[in-house]
């Protein structure tokens, strides 16, 4: 809406100055003419050659007696401006080329006007465009995410996190939404698990698995990757629950639009212990690298 407004107004001013800038050029050809005039009429030689012309000349005696005054002076008119040209035509042609010279430079500005005008129309255009697609376009976030055990798929058995211990085998089932206008269809996704204190500065994706499924608008799709299971030693959860370390997982969804667009969005999880009225479980880590969390388009491959 307000790219529309954007563009709607860029439009508009770019109309504007086309107006103002065919007033100045016309303005500036009619004070050409005005000062052409000037410099005529106050010529004390062209006023003795019209006064002189209208005496002798016996053409315009004969005007005079059948038609308008107007048509008399014309052809007086034409030689009294043809004789002033002749006998002033160094000077007269100093000041047409300076005329000319002005009227190409303001015509240059206008021009290079007129281009940074018609580049921020089409830059506001294609900004509301891309407005326009982006609002049309699906979005997946994190709806929840928990985990399972691995053998016991695919009912859904949520584990504490004293249950994901080496002889019970879990797996990470993340579940994603759409809050976009229009479905996501998924094409792969993968889901990755470290027990270190801080994950390394730069995503490594090897769990990957193809996956093909539609999200339609609001609604929630769940994903695991059942070759991926998570075994702790209980070395490994009594560090995680002494804050010693901590359990991250992470991955990215591929998913494309309705124009088949590419796109990937990044996630980052880490076990939370729970303090208070907080019930433990994976949530979003803000202390996780900003590589690992990104909406990101993909180039079409």
């Amino acid at each position: 809406m307000r790219g529309d407004k954007a563009g709607g107004g860029l439009t508009s001013k770019m109309h504007w100055r086309h107006r103002i800038q065919k007033f100045y050029s016309f303005g500036f050809v009619a004070l050409v003419f005005v000062a052409i005039g000037y410099v005529l009429w106050s010529s004390l030689g062209f006023q003795e050659c019209i006064k002189s012309c209208g005496q002798y000349d016996p053409t315009s005696k004969h005007f005079e007696k059948s038609i308008s005054t107007f048509i008399i002076y014309v052809p007086i008119y034409r030689h009294c401006i043809g004789s002033y040209i002749t006998a002033n035509n160094a000077v007269i042609t100093a000041i047409g080329t300076l005329v000319i010279a002005v009227f190409t430079t303001i015509l240059g500005i206008f021009t290079v006007s007129l281009a940074r005008s018609t580049r921020a129309a089409a830059d506001a255009a294609k900004h509301s465009a891309d407005i326009t697609l982006t609002l049309q376009s699906p979005s997946l976030y994190i709806r929840s995410a928990h985990f399972e055990r691995a053998k016991e798929r695919p009912t859904l058995v949520l584990l504490g996190f004293a249950d994901v211990a080496a002889d019970l085998p879990a797996i990470a089932y993340i579940e994603f939404e759409n809050f976009g206008l229009t479905p996501a269809i998924v094409r792969s996704f993968c889901i990755e698990w470290k027990v270190v204190l801080c994950l390394p500065p730069n995503p490594e994706y090897t769990c990957l698995r193809g996956y093909t499924v539609g999200i339609p608008r609001g609604e929630v799709r769940g994903m695991f990757h059942d070759g991926n299971t998570i075994s702790l030693t209980k070395e490994e959860l009594d560090a995680i629950d002494d804050g010693r370390t901590k359990l991250w997982v992470y991955g990215y969804v591929d998913y494309r639009d309705f124009l088949r667009r590419k796109h990937r969005v990044g996630f980052c999880l880490s076990w939370f212990l729970g303090t208070g009225a907080l019930a433990a479980g994976l949530t979003e880590d803000k202390d996780g690298p900003e590589a690992y969390i990104y909406q990101t388009e993909l180039p079409d491959t």
